[in-house]
């Protein structure tokens, strides 16, 4: 049996409605149909998505360079001159109990943490002077025995998706490029032993249902990739730009071979399909038609492009790129926000608050103040505390409730 791909309408296309399978005299699709119309349209869906929220992305992170980041070094300056104003109040132990003391010094603590993750460069001696008062132990030993955590985090991760990768090779010093320089060789070096392994594997005996198996997708594959050679040949031929005489016409070519030879090294089925139906309309020609057999090989590919989509939207998410955005909320909550707007006034009246915590300090009542701060942050990290401990409890009697 045969069927039409058309394409529906020329304007306001939804998502997915660009190319799909219909039938002449209402009749109804069968499975191959179905699940085609279905792939083009998720295709289409994750193209759009990935396309906005790489938009969305890159308007934030222009807005955070512009407007954020020069606040986030006013901020930093602020809390690390409050800081310094409340670090020697640690050793009062006439002002202060020792509870108010730990809760200062624990306040203090995740401040100084706070001005280090604004930073872009290798923090002063004065800062990790600071850091090692308020700690007591050595910040660079610190960076790199949490460096050293991450790192452990991460491979546990990848073996967990069945991704066994040396880590030794990455060390705190390398800048990204080289990091993910590092990971890519990794890569490389993991999917040499996997093959090496599946070859190992294929050189014992089969039995019969492997062979038949194994005969099955291989002509599968070739199949695939004849099929779509021949769009990519056929379109190719006519379309190339060196047959073309008209130069205006002759660079319109030149961008269309292009599009096709990206679409066409990419595995791009849908796009080689969209252009061999602009093609056919454009020089009248009967709508393109599909066996089923034909059908079957091109939902394989859409397949391959829904996870590969799929994949970039997860690799974009994760990109060095976007890693100071992290700052203000995971990537998942910054694609709901339309403008990083709100999050100006947050970080200015935080500057506000601390600039004006930090002149009543420096006035005659400063011990005072400094006894009102511990005393607040006492009781925030209990409440804090305490709050922690009611979830734990409500967890620890649902998991014991099953």
């Amino acid at each position: 049996m045969q069927m039409n791909i058309l394409e529906k309408g020329t304007t306001k296309k939804a998502p997915g409605k660009e190319v799909i399978i219909i039938k002449n005299g209402g009749e109804a699709l069968n499975k191959k149909q179905k699940e085609f119309n279905k792939l083009v349209g998720k295709v289409e869906i994750l193209r759009k998505k990935l396309e906005d929220n790489t938009l969305l992305l890159d308007t934030h992170l222009k807005y955070y360079g512009e407007f954020l980041k020069p606040i986030e070094v006013e901020l930093g300056a602020s809390q690390l001159k409050y800081i310094k104003l409340l670090l020697p109040y640690i050793a009062n132990k006439k002002l202060l109990t020792k509870r108010e003391k730990d809760a200062l010094k624990n306040y203090l603590s995740l401040t100084v943490k706070e001005i280090l993750t604004l930073l872009d460069d290798e923090p002063t001696d004065e800062l990790k002077e600071i850091y090692e008062i308020i700690n007591g132990s050595g910040f660079d030993k610190d960076m790199e025995d949490e460096f050293e955590r991450m790192k452990e985090g991460l491979g546990d991760m990848m073996k967990s998706m069945g991704v066994d990768v040396d880590l030794e090779g990455i060390n705190k010093g390398m800048s990204e490029e080289e990091v993910a320089e590092k990971v890519a060789e990794m890569e490389q070096e993991h999917h040499r032993l996997e093959d090496k392994k599946e070859q190992e594997q294929a050189a014992r005996k089969k039995t019969k249902k492997e062979i038949e198996k194994e005969l099955k997708e291989k002509k599968l594959e070739e199949a695939r990739k004849k099929n779509i050679s021949s769009i990519y040949r056929q379109l190719a031929k006519l379309i190339h730009p060196d047959l073309e005489i008209d130069p205006e016409i002759k660079l319109q070519k030149e961008e269309t071979m292009k599009r096709l030879t990206v679409a066409y090294e990419e595995n791009d089925l849908l796009t080689l399909l969209k252009m061999e139906i602009e093609w056919m309309q454009k020089e009248e020609k009967d709508a393109l038609k599909l066996s089923d057999e034909k059908l079957a090989i091109y939902n394989e590919v859409l397949k391959e492009q829904v996870a590969g989509l799929e994949e970039k939207m997860y690799m974009m998410e994760q990109h060095p790129r976007y890693m100071p955005l992290h700052r203000f909320s995971d990537i998942g909550e910054l694609l709901k926000l339309k403008s990083l707007a709100p999050k100006k006034n947050e970080l200015q009246n935080i500057i506000s608050a601390t600039k004006h915590n930090t002149r009543s300090v420096e006035s005659s009542n400063g011990p005072k103040m400094v006894k009102e701060i511990a005393k607040e942050q006492v009781f925030e990290q209990e409440s804090a505390r305490n709050f922690d401990g009611f979830d734990e409890a409500i967890a620890a009697f649902m998991r014991n409730w099953r």
